[in-house]
């Protein structure tokens, strides 16, 4: 009779540290699925947007905020979403075009250095927030796995706008940067001719396995993130494992005949 309670007592213990186990794992799941891919405020990243004249890109930055822009928008490949861009035509009419990308959980206003740069070499710049992101509507951020679909929109309206002469090149920096290598794996028009990338992630199981782009570092360091975050929300399970930059060529592209540039 001791025994048999003896046992009874080992097997609920052993129940209850299995259950705080599995309530520890769905909580660091829900924790690192809400840093990694719900939009919203993040203590860690800084996106202030403030310009000061000790700032070495301040006449850049300074050129952007005053030049006229016009709003852009369109509804998103998937999800019916509201997207939102500021397009500014360069200082003499051409055909040559810029879509620029911005990185996790920033904004188009944060890629004014780069528009300004752009334009300066003569191109008209779009530079528009993705998904979840700055003024466009979302549920989630995507990596770059769902917007390179966006952004094949947003060189559609390019084209439609300038002409079907256009000559478009796509920049993007950091999860920008991943996007626009995403977006070099799919079919796009013959008019998109260049991609330029800068530190982008070759698949979001890594990155968020390393701890994230940079910002998310601190907040979400330590392997397997990218499987807690899978298992916590397996609607997005596909294309978490999916999302790997496909440097101009996935069976979708095919051929290209673009360039990719590349550098960290």
């Amino acid at each position: 009779m001791h025994n048999q309670s003896k046992k009874h007592r080992w097997l609920r213990w052993l129940i209850g540290v299995a259950a705080t186990l599995l309530i520890m794992i769905f909580a660091a799941g829900g924790y690192f699925f809400h840093v990694a891919m719900v939009p919203g405020h993040k203590d860690f990243i800084n996106n202030n947007t403030k310009i000061v004249k000790s700032d070495p890109l301040y006449q850049q930055k300074k050129w952007y905020q005053d030049v006229h822009k016009t709003r852009w928008t369109i509804k998103s490949a998937t999800g019916n979403y509201r997207l939102d861009a500021w397009y500014v035509p360069a200082a003499k009419k051409t055909n040559k075009s810029v879509l620029i990308a911005h990185g996790f959980m920033g904004n188009k206003d944060q890629m004014g250095a780069y528009a300004a740069l752009f334009h300066q070499l003569g191109y008209n710049v779009l530079v528009p927030d993705a998904r979840a992101q700055g003024q466009s509507e979302g549920k989630y951020i995507g990596y770059g796995w769902p917007e390179r679909y966006d952004e094949r929109k947003w060189i559609n309206k390019l084209i439609k706008h300038n002409g079907q002469d256009s000559q478009i090149v796509m920049f993007g920096v950091s999860m920008g940067g991943a996007t626009t290598m995403m977006t070099s794996g799919i079919q796009l028009p013959r008019q998109v001719k260049a991609f330029v990338e800068d530190c982008g992630y070759s698949s979001l199981a890594a990155e968020i396995d390393y701890g994230g782009p940079e910002p998310l570092s601190s907040a979400m360091a330590g392997p397997q993130a990218a499987g807690r975050i899978i298992e916590h929300h397996q609607s997005h399970r596909q294309w978490l494992l999916s999302a790997r930059c496909q440097l101009n060529g996935n069976a979708e592209a095919k051929s290209s005949p673009n360039a990719v540039y590349s550098w960290s």
